[in-house]
């Protein structure tokens, strides 16, 4: 009680924000646990303290959102009581606000299990403040270089805050992925990974920088599933993909929006079924599976929870509109650019593109987004010049909106169907009025951008419009 006594002028004050933040619907994932940290330093650890079975903690460049929803969703229908970070605020101040909001005026935490999304260059300040149980590493990628420096900094900070895992539990990581299946630690470590099956990449020679994290070598690449992820070896220093303990082996479309996959695991086989759309999202899905089953959750529950699952929450989310559907996607880096729009493309069709359907982009340049953009530059836009896109317009706003329209000239994309709009609210109302009725309007935006596009399309879902 005394601990709880310590911390409560921070806790009360965060609670007092989510509050009004509540009344006002002026949002609120971040200040709270900010305030609250600001006054009471100690207030996460106290909190986290009471959680009977620790945290999960999930951290990467990409998936590191939909791997967490996936599985908070899966232990929730097993019956554990969870305190997850679903907005995605993965900042230790987002993450300080999720156990506030759940926590009694008294501090009292009644929960089994955290699922925390974790931003990277977080992991060492946040991990040292939790009781962690497991830890699960999506992958590595160029991301925000402004933040985070080169991808070995980024590596040391995720090693780091992976040293607060205990051990008695378990580290799950990626084993096509070289740089994270190069992490080393004592706790008991868990790889999972695709197979060679039809959707995967053959190469003769690898591209880019597929270099040997130990020796400096190039890997040579047996499969790329996409960017640096596959079937690797290094000629060097013999460094190799760990064979995965959990793997999809094989994977197809069952309709337009079911996908049945295989999973290999230590006991066998295990089929599911899932409407989650994006080749990207099978490492997001097989990464669930797996923990959830490592901590004991039944196969039956597991399928029940992934049939009830939609990706439509935060970084990608489709909504109804006046008749017409409008699809967000949040993009950050070259990969995950690349995979929204190889997204987009699924089954050869530009959601109706025979009717001419418009993209938005905005990109904006704030801290959250990472100020240095160049990396656009790295995006392959090119696919948007193809003639059977059939793009009758693509809208360009946020703070780096000239950028992007720029950027998408030098990819050969005729200037007539290029619209830079600076307002963001005018960009989506253009756009939507150029989507035709019964269609759908594509949405790419950086994260902050993003956070203003769900305001202003909620406001205009709850004007009813």
């Amino acid at each position: 009680m005394g601990d709880r006594l310590k911390v409560l002028p921070g806790l009360c004050l965060g609670k007092m924000y989510i509050s009004l933040s509540k009344f006002t619907h002026f949002g609120g994932s971040t200040l709270p646990g900010r305030l609250a940290l600001g006054l009471s330093p100690r207030v996460l650890s106290m909190l986290a303290s009471q959680l009977k079975e620790g945290c999960i903690l999930i951290t990467g460049t990409n998936g590191k959102t939909t791997t967490a929803h996936l599985l908070a969703g899966i232990l929730s229908r097993a019956g554990k009581k969870i305190i997850h970070n679903g907005s995605g605020a993965n900042l230790i101040s987002g993450v300080t606000t999720a156990f506030v909001a759940e926590s009694s005026h008294l501090g009292k935490i009644n929960a089994d299990l955290g699922v925390i999304e974790v931003d990277e260059a977080s992991m060492p300040a946040v991990a040292s403040r939790l009781n962690v149980k497991a830890a699960l590493v999506t992958n590595l990628f160029p991301d925000q270089l402004d933040r985070f420096g080169e991808l070995e900094h980024t590596l040391e900070l995720i090693s780091r805050g992976l040293d607060g895992v205990k051990k008695e539990g378990f580290l799950l990581l990626n084993a096509d992925d070289p740089l994270i299946a190069s992490i080393k630690k004592e706790t008991r470590t868990i790889y999972y990974g695709l197979e060679n099956f039809k959707k995967s990449i053959k190469v003769k020679e690898q591209a880019g920088s597929k270099i040997c994290y130990h020796c400096g070598k190039k890997y040579d690449y047996l499969h790329v599933h996409f960017a640096h992820l596959g079937l690797y070896q290094c000629p060097g220093c013999g460094a190799r993909r760990p064979l995965p303990h959990y793997s999809i082996v094989s994977c197809h479309k069952k309709n337009e929006k079911n996908t049945v996959a295989n999973i290999k695991t230590p006991t066998g086989h295990f089929p599911v079924s899932f409407e989650i759309p994006g080749f990207y999202n099978l490492y997001n899905v097989l990464a669930a599976i797996s923990c959830a089953l490592l901590l004991g959750v039944r196969e039956d529950i597991i399928k029940a929870s992934l049939r009830e699952f939609t990706a439509d929450f935060g970084r990608r989310r489709t909504i109804s509109i006046g008749g017409k559907k409008v699809e967000l996607f949040l993009i950050k880096n070259p990969v995950g650019a690349n995979e929204a729009l190889r997204a987009l493309f699924e089954g050869g069709t530009w959601g109706g593109a025979a009717h001419g359907m418009p993209l938005l982009l905005a990109v904006n340049d704030k801290y959250a987004d990472g100020i240095d953009v160049s990396w656009l530059w790295d995006v392959d836009f090119e696919a948007l010049s193809c003639p059977d896109k059939k793009i009758p317009k693509i809208f360009c706003s946020g703070t780096r909106g000239e950028e992007i329209s720029l950027r998408l000239k030098y990819a050969g994309i005729d200037i007539k169907k290029i619209k830079h709009e600076e307002d963001l609210v005018k960009a989506f109302q253009d756009s939507l009025s150029c989507t035709p009725a019964g269609g759908k309007l594509q949405v790419l935006l950086t994260y902050t951008a993003l956070q203003e596009m769900r305001k202003i399309v909620g406001k205009l879902v709850s004007a009813g419009d």
